[in-house]
């Protein structure tokens, strides 16, 4: 048999000697990766029970609310709604001043009218605190008029932050401006028009960071099971 030559044989178990080093280094990379993605189920999983936790809470907290409120279901409106107890004789309102109500989707509805002006918009002050909705042009029917009273229904994030805005100044006086483009009126919010819309809007924010939460657990949970597939050893699946 022939010998290999000495440069030859070295040569080799070199190359062997960094075939090994380069699988060593590959398994500790891929060990590394595991570790990662167990760490990441674990705080997935962490996640997904920390909001499991606070759905229950803000459940919880709706059902605490609900009993201050009141159902209304009457064939003269388009679709029921929810309001603060000793509010439903109210509504309509037939003069100037805010009611908040609960639509059956879950969200909050300012309703404001107006004797004598026309507007499409409200701003209201506490101090420094000031929030304003979106404008809501004339269209008989989120903004009407029957006689000399205008009233328009505001929905959506700045109706919000209106009424949060008078939740956190439930202790202040508090101003709703009316607008149309600029000033036409303004209306010094009641103790128990305060009261009102504070309730209310504690009532649909809660509810509002409930449904969040739910729809954002499934999307957890899902990345839990891809993680998971990806964490499991190829040969553990035959």
């Amino acid at each position: 048999m022939k010998k290999l030559p000495v440069i030859a044989l070295l040569s080799m178990l070199l190359l062997a000697a960094c075939g090994g080093e380069k699988r060593t280094a590959a398994a500790e990379a891929h060990d590394a990766w595991l570790l990662s993605l167990n760490d990441s189920i674990d705080a997935l999983r962490q996640q997904a029970e920390e909001a499991n936790l606070e759905i229950s809470r803000l459940h919880d907290e709706v059902d605490s609310i609900l009993p201050e409120f009141e159902r209304v279901d009457n064939p003269r409106y388009v679709e029921g709604f929810t309001i603060y107890k000793g509010w439903a004789g109210k509504y309509p309102l037939t003069a100037t001043g805010v009611v908040a109500r609960v639509t059956e989707s879950g969200e909050m509805e300012l309703v404001a009218a107006l004797k004598g002006g026309r507007f499409k918009a409200l701003a209201v002050e506490a101090g420094e605190d000031r929030a304003q909705t979106a404008d809501v042009p004339f269209d008989q029917a989120l903004n009407y008029r029957a006689g000399n009273l205008n009233t328009v229904a505001f929905t959506g994030g700045k109706a919000d932050t209106v009424a949060m805005t008078v939740a956190n100044n439930r202790g202040a006086d508090v101003t709703v401006t009316f607008l149309d483009g600029g000033k036409v009126a303004a209306h010094k919010l009641t103790g128990a028009e305060k009261e009102m819309i504070a309730a209310t809007w504690r009532l649909t924010d809660t509810y509002r960071r409930a449904r969040l939460l739910e729809r954002e657990l499934p999307l957890i949970q899902q990345k839990i099971m891809i993680y998971e597939r990806k964490a499991t050893p190829r040969d553990s699946l035959h």
